[in-house]
């Protein structure tokens, strides 16, 4: 992802260490997912819960800090309500995925929300 000049909003649903956890840029088409990703930080493998408000086609990746992404982890229509995914750390990238940063973004119909996560 990469941020373009103007303003930007930080919307804080949890803290963890006081680093807000979700960040959202107003020029985005926002939803509210309720993402929660469970354990934070991953060591193997996690849990990602969301929840759709309506059905749709549904893209969720891992990107760096930087934007760059690292993974697809599912592409393809759900219907609406609560959606469960696994993280396995050793499937997320072709290559070593080295313990760090990253943001999960889940679209849905065009519709984006981007969540912060640790990987150790």
């Amino acid at each position: 992802m990469t941020f373009a000049p103007g303003d930007y909003y930080v919307f804080v649903d949890k803290n963890v260490n006081s680093i807000p956890t979700s960040i959202f840029n107003p020029g985005y088409n926002l939803i509210d997912l309720d993402i929660n990703i469970h354990p934070n930080p991953i060591q193997q493998s996690s849990y990602i819960k969301y929840n759709l408000p309506e059905n749709g086609n549904v893209n969720i990746m891992v990107m760096d800090i930087s934007g760059r992404v690292i993974s697809n982890l599912f592409k393809g229509y759900r219907t609406k309500g609560q959606q469960v995914l696994t993280i396995e750390k050793e499937k997320l990238s072709k290559t070593t995925i080295s313990g760090g940063t990253y943001l999960l973004q889940i679209d849905v119909n065009g519709k984006k929300q981007t969540k912060k996560f640790t990987i150790m």
